[in-house]
């Protein structure tokens, strides 16, 4: 009783921080504590990303435009002629607004990034509090259990959404796919179940779910550009399981790099965020080269 009183107590003052300073601060994001004693603990830091708990709305079934209760994602709109799409998956208990304005940044003028939020749903490690999160996570052994069902799931909502674009008239080969700890996990399982050729992969502080799918259900993507980065000073996602996950993608991809950020914790970084940018301009693909409509 006392440690669940302490709890309440963590929470209403991270809550309270969070108001105090909403300053968005392009140097750093790290992945989301509160909501875990575990993770606060492990952290040792407070996060500035704000506290939101929507209602949602996305796409479950392009095709028969069937909704589900979620909340819009944060939209950045191309400033020259939409040609192409970056769409960016945050981390545990972060909503789609933790990352938009950094993002918006980077991104030459003719890509629109979407930047959704995940469903809040009760997370097992979490001792069962909802919040933000792709899919339920159960261990933070690199070999406990993983919730595969919940993973499925939030990958079809990432195909859903590739989907919407490509009905929007952008081709899969335009479209990067990016996220931050548990969205970078959800971003590298999503682009290798995705059947269509990606424009490319971004995988921040992450690991790949399910790996001992790989390289079995890897259906696409197999020649698609990938950029990992990794602080090596990560507490929460160590800097190990990223490179054990480059090891398994180079063993069925064929462009795969991987950076590493010295004494960077479970955070992005000015240099991060530079190679960042630095990998979508080398995608040729998104080079705006469709010529403008007469």
């Amino acid at each position: 009783m006392q440690f669940a009183t302490a709890y309440k107590i963590m929470i209403a003052l991270d809550i309270e921080l969070n108001r105090k300073f909403r300053t968005h601060d392009t140097r750093m994001h790290v992945m989301n504590p509160r909501f875990s004693p575990l993770l606060f603990l492990v952290s040792g830091f407070v996060n500035r990303t704000d506290f939101h708990l929507e209602s949602w709305r996305l796409f479950t079934d392009v095709r028969e435009k069937k909704l589900k209760t979620m909340s819009s994602p944060v939209v950045i709109a191309a400033t020259t002629r939409h040609t192409a799409t970056l769409i960016f998956l945050h981390g545990l208990g972060d909503t789609g607004h933790g990352w938009a304005s950094s993002l918006g940044s980077l991104r030459p003028a003719h890509v629109k990034v979407i930047c959704p939020t995940a469903p809040t749903m009760p997370v097992t490690l979490n001792q069962g509090f909802r919040m933000p999160s792709w899919f339920d996570l159960r261990s933070l052994d690199d070999s406990g259990p993983e919730d595969e069902e919940s993973i499925r799931k939030a990958a079809d909502i990432v195909h859903s959404l590739i989907a919407s674009e490509v009905a929007g008239g952008i081709s899969t080969e335009r479209i990067v796919l990016a996220g931050f700890s548990q969205g970078g996990a959800l971003a590298l399982f999503s682009a290798l179940t995705f059947p269509q050729p990606l424009a490319g992969i971004i995988a921040l502080s992450t690991w790949l779910p399910l790996r001992a799918k790989f390289p079995q259900e890897a259906v696409g993507n197999r020649n698609t550009p990938v950029l990992q980065c990794h602080g090596n000073c990560d507490p929460l996602v160590p800097y190990k399981w990223g490179q054990a996950t480059s090891t398994l993608l180079k063993q069925f991809m064929t462009q795969i790099e991987f950076k590493t950020y010295e004494g960077v914790s479970h955070a992005s970084c000015d240099e991060e965020l530079q190679d960042i940018k630095e990998f979508i301009e080398k995608l040729k693909i998104l080079s705006n080269m469709i010529p403008e409509l007469s």
